[in-house]
């Protein structure tokens, strides 16, 4: 037979949570799911804000380095004209 435990806490220190029943059995295999109580929409954020939070890149996809990048876009250039 399934049963249902329906506890609310909070999250212990290390973001943690623990739960106690008397109604489970020890090394019973249980599913826990948690709902946060207050549920809280994800902050909007702007494209410009997150590009800024990114790590740069060690080097651009397609060349060797930044140097060789610019390079390239040179190049690209002088051969529109």
């Amino acid at each position: 037979m399934r049963t249902f435990v329906r506890v609310r806490t909070r999250v212990l220190p290390g973001r943690r949570i623990e739960l106690c029943d008397p109604n489970l059995t020890e090394g019973e295999e249980v599913d826990v799911l948690v709902l946060s109580a207050s549920p809280q929409p994800p902050k909007p954020i702007r494209l410009y804000e997150w590009f800024q939070q990114r790590p740069p890149q060690p080097k651009p996809r397609g060349a060797e380095s930044w140097e060789a990048y610019e390079q390239l876009l040179k190049q690209e250039r002088d051969a529109w004209e």
